[in-house]
């Protein structure tokens, strides 16, 4: 009896412990809208990525930060980088807050804990690791100093990996092949019709494209999810569409002449499973 008791009250201090890990590592999601490649207005060449849970920073000749998102309430993140330095762990909180008033951006960013070393809005705050995983309540306590910046997306324009910029042939249904170029995607159809998309936006392995004009009024989206395959004896690469469509059997998205299209936000099925069609190289005779 002695012993079931206390398996059992270590069995709950395990439940318990193993709770707190995932509550911690669970716990924060950065919005799609939030999810793009930025700017500091004021600065223009640092470079700020938003990912799903995680945010990079990238000042030129600075040592680039890379914080994993522990924790949010609204547009309000808690980020952390551990072992930022031998037993310490860097925190940063920031908030962004949507506006409308401005020429060039859409939001500002917002320092919400004390600036400690390096870049005053970015820099990481050090806490001791052996404090234990801290809280948004722990780290967001405002900043003495008001630290903010204005938030301005990049400009469209993204480039292809030199080892894709080649014509290729594909499983793809629609497509007789499929080529690329530095900065182009050239979708050729069954009946010898060219498709010219222009590569917009990139994060990682999935790519935003735009065809300018596929129909009266209407520009073309394709967002591609293309990774490479090792190994195989057929096939080169794994590519995934990451939209639904309404023109070329449902392949293409179209929307309105020039309008901006966000990638996190707008390629609809970017969180979803896809369907793989394969890109290979026939080989010569």
């Amino acid at each position: 009896m002695v012993y079931w008791f206390r398996c059992s009250i270590a069995y709950m201090y395990i439940l318990v412990y193993l709770s707190t890990i995932i509550e911690c590592k669970f716990n924060c999601s950065i919005s799609p809208y939030l999810r793009d490649r930025w700017y500091l207005v004021n600065q223009p060449r640092t470079i700020l990525r938003v990912r799903r849970k995680s945010v990079v920073f990238k000042e030129p000749g600075k040592e680039t930060l890379r914080y994993k998102c522990a924790e949010s309430k609204g547009n309000t993140f808690l980020l952390r980088i551990r072992d930022y330095r031998p037993g310490y762990h860097g925190y940063l909180c920031i908030g962004f807050a949507y506006i409308a008033y401005h020429a060039r951006a859409e939001y500002s960013l917002v320092r919400l804990n004390d600036p400690s070393i390096g870049h005053s809005l970015m820099g990481p705050l050090l806490y001791r690791g052996d404090f234990g995983p801290m809280s948004l309540n722990d780290v967001c306590l405002g900043s003495s100093v008001p630290v903010y910046s204005y938030l301005q997306r990049t400009s469209p324009g993204c480039k292809f990996p030199k080892v894709l910029r080649h014509s290729w042939s594909t499983s793809i249904k629609i497509a007789w092949r499929v080529s690329f170029t530095k900065s182009d995607f050239t979708l050729t159809l069954m009946n010898g019709t060219d498709v010219l998309f222009r590569c917009e936006k990139r994060d990682k392995h999935i790519f935003q494209l735009r065809a300018s004009s596929i129909t009266s009024g209407q520009d073309g989206i394709l967002c591609l999810r293309i990774k490479s395959i090792r190994n195989d004896p057929f096939y080169d690469f794994e590519i995934a569409r990451m939209n639904s469509g309404s023109t070329e059997m449902g392949m293409i998205m179209t929307i309105p002449r020039g309008k901006p299209f966000h990638m996190h936000e707008d390629c609809d099925w970017i969180d979803s499973p896809a369907r793989s069609e394969f890109l290979y190289t026939l080989p010569k005779a």
